[in-house]
């Protein structure tokens, strides 16, 4: 998973949106990951995937596919994966595509607040600092 999350990320900066999507789907099929939480092989990075896939669908302003990705990660946090923070950003992202401004800027409020404790992350993109552009953008 720790792969996948750097090849999505790595086409994400270069702007390359549907490799994201590619990559997202191959390691994290939209039916598999309940019987992969079932065997014991969630490994925590699911959520790092599908934030990056998020990204890249409201990139591509694939509205449907924001859909699908924010029922997916609902799915997976009802089932106990671990998806906070970044559900925050997903929802966020849907929503503003939706043009749902208000539902966009409470996730990422909630976002920013959970987020801003924890200082830089070691590893990924900041969250905090995309939140706070975006909740401009949503203000």
């Amino acid at each position: 998973m720790e792969a996948a999350n750097y090849v999505a990320n790595t086409h994400l900066d270069a702007g390359r949106y549907q490799a994201v999507v590619e990559v997202a789907d191959r390691f994290l099929a939209p039916g598999e990951w309940r019987d992969r939480l079932q065997r014991g092989q969630l490994l925590g990075g699911e959520r790092h995937l599908l934030l990056a896939k998020t990204r890249a669908l409201h990139a591509l302003g694939d509205t449907a596919g924001l859909q699908r990705t924010a029922s997916q990660a609902n799915q997976m946090a009802a089932a106990g994966v671990p998806m906070r923070p970044e559900q925050h950003m997903i929802r966020g992202l849907h929503f503003d595509r939706l043009g749902d401004l208000e539902a966009a800027a409470r996730h990422l409020k909630a976002l920013c607040d959970a987020l801003a404790p924890l200082g830089l992350p070691s590893e990924g993109p900041d969250l905090l600092l995309e939140a706070m552009r975006m909740r401009i953008d949503v203000a």
